[in-house]
């Protein structure tokens, strides 16, 4: 794409289609001849459907999370998205709950800062004789050491959740930090996780856990 009539300068602008390690290579025509610009604006998250809807001191709120497609293809799973669609409508059809209360996060949508922000956010509205439901489906973790500063672990090594994301930082939501984000729940709360190491994911918070 020219840049400009008056120059051989080419400008090349790319959205990227989701959240992600890309890799950009540069050519000139000639090896090793000339300069290049490389600029990456970065837009704010959007967590508005998060914190959409009314607070209901006596309503009931869930988040529901299935991971089949993680990045790249060594770690694909075959049935969690399946469970997350079953356990929302379950939660609809014989339990009551609103649809618009009822928030899936399935696949790439699934990301710490996703997860988080549903838990605070969403599962936040249900009020002291409200009902705060969280489903996970997907990889659990052992991530080799204590790394968080709320617990100890007894065997030496934090156990998580494997979400969506790249890299330790972005793809591990930690049993304690699951542990604490639920304590701050004000509403009767129910957590059901069906991944590996899960035994004690919402338990880690120490005094603070539900």
């Amino acid at each position: 794409d020219d840049a400009d009539a008056t120059t051989v300068n080419s400008r090349i602008s790319f959205q990227v289609p989701e959240d992600g390690i890309y890799t950009w290579v540069v050519n000139s025509y000639e090896a090793g001849v000339g300069s290049y610009e490389l600029r990456v604006d970065a837009a704010a998250p959007d967590y508005s459907r998060f914190s959409a809807g009314p607070s209901d001191p006596e309503g009931k709120y869930a988040l529901v999370v299935g991971i089949n497609d993680y990045p790249g293809s060594g770690s694909d799973l075959t049935g969690p998205t399946q469970d997350a669609d079953l356990v929302a409508q379950a939660l609809i059809e014989s339990y009551g709950f609103d649809p618009q209360n009822v928030i899936l996060l399935k696949d790439g949508e699934a990301t710490r800062p996703n997860i988080a922000n549903g838990i605070v956010s969403h599962l936040g509205k249900a009020g002291p004789d409200g009902v705060a439901v969280f489903f996970y489906s997907g990889h659990g973790t052992r991530v080799g050491e204590n790394i968080g500063y709320l617990d100890t672990e007894a065997d030496g090594q934090d156990d998580g959740l494997y979400v969506y994301g790249y890299g330790q930082g972005s793809s591990v939501l930690l049993d304690e930090e699951l542990g604490y984000l639920l304590s701050q729940l004000r509403g009767q709360t129910f957590v059901a996780v069906d991944a590996c190491f899960s035994g004690t994911i919402s338990r880690a918070a120490g005094a603070q856990a539900k």
